[in-house]
């Protein structure tokens, strides 16, 4: 997803390696990007333990900016830090690497494979077959990705304005109404879920919290007015479950599995707050607090007759309904589309 940042950020060390160093607007210049930008990423760079400092230079001469002397590591074809990797770090770079699939076929993927290609030019020649063999470990299944091929602008305007911390002007397609809306909102915190990208936004003047399909913003743009990142939201606190993605009232809820189930269900964690009573027929019983009473239906329903839900009681006549319509459905003759009926 920072595939174009990250190439700024390697171009970025080979200034700072020369042995002159390099300007600010140097920098601007050769990156494409504005001075706050700059800054940032020199942040950035000394909190990963990179010794930046500055040379005043000579009475009229802009401040020239480099790394310490005998931090560099002459290469042939670039100078940069001197960098040697664990065996954890190099599983955290295959795993970041094979975790992109939402962003298959588009730039940020394209820049992605640019930087590795880049990185491989100045780390040890065995590195990256140690890291082809970790990823035969670490072989994952296609999973149902959306497609954010024609989005990328979309997704870099809405990183830089996070880091930013600026307002924007969006334009959203609402499925729940089939119209575009036009929200002025802060966006808060990118996350995946499911192969798809969505956003936390407040939107202005009501304060509420609410979420975006990253694939359905049709336009976004910055107002350049800053706002305050609020300190009550926790994105993580917003995601304390599987079932958080779409925001109502949380609610608690309890829900039966069978014994055969059971076994599935006690080796991952569904929510943060979840309680698991054991049964003495060897099934269990699930409570947690979730806040979205759709994907906590579709979840329940997934798991056929191994599953119960027992609480909340009007989700669970909501259940009862759908379930006796999906029964009617299935009791008449299956619907045959126009198309695949036979013409007598």
């Amino acid at each position: 997803m920072r595939g174009k940042n990250q190439i700024k950020i390697l171009k970025g060390i080979d200034l700072l390696a020369r042995p002159g160093g390099t300007t600010i607007r140097e920098l601007e210049k050769s990156l494409g990007v504005g001075r706050r930008s700059v800054y940032r990423m020199f942040r950035m760079l000394e909190e990963l333990g990179f010794p930046i400092y500055n040379d005043e230079g000579d009475t009229g001469n802009a401040k020239r900016w480099k790394f310490e002397e005998g931090y560099i590591k002459k290469l042939p074809n670039l100078s940069i830090p001197d960098i040697r990797l664990t065996l954890s770090e190099m599983v955290a770079l295959c795993l970041l690497r094979e975790s992109s699939n939402p962003l298959k076929g588009t730039d940020i993927d394209d820049s992605m494979e640019s930087a590795f290609r880049k990185l491989s030019q100045f780390l040890p020649d065995e590195l990256f077959a140690k890291l082809d063999k970790i990823k035969t470990m670490l072989l994952s299944f296609p999973d149902t990705a959306k497609d954010y091929a024609g989005k990328e602008d979309i997704l870099n305007e809405v990183m830089e304005a996070i880091l930013d911390n600026e307002t924007c002007c969006i334009k959203y397609h609402s499925f729940y109404d089939d119209s575009v809306k036009q929200y002025v909102a802060d966006p808060l915190h990118l996350f995946e879920y499911e192969g798809g990208f969505y956003l936390y936004v407040r939107k202005t003047g009501d304060n509420e919290i609410r979420t975006f399909a990253v694939e359905r913003i049709h336009e976004i743009s910055r107002t350049g007015r800053r706002y305050e990142y609020p300190e009550d939201f926790d994105p993580e606190d917003r995601t304390g479950s599987v079932f958080d993605i779409m925001f109502e009232e949380p609610f608690e809820t309890r829900i039966w599995f069978s014994e055969a189930q059971a076994r599935y269900i006690l080796e991952r964690q569904w929510a943060r707050s979840q309680v698991i009573e054991e049964q003495p027929d060897g099934s269990i019983v699930l409570s947690m607090t979730v806040s979205s009473s759709y994907m906590l239906t579709r979840w329940v329903l997934s798991q056929g007759t191994e599953a119960e839900l027992l609480e909340p009681t009007d989700l669970r006549e909501t259940l009862f309904k759908e379930l006796n319509e999906m029964a009617d459905k299935y009791k008449s003759q299956p619907f045959i589309p126009r198309k695949h009926r036979q013409v007598r």
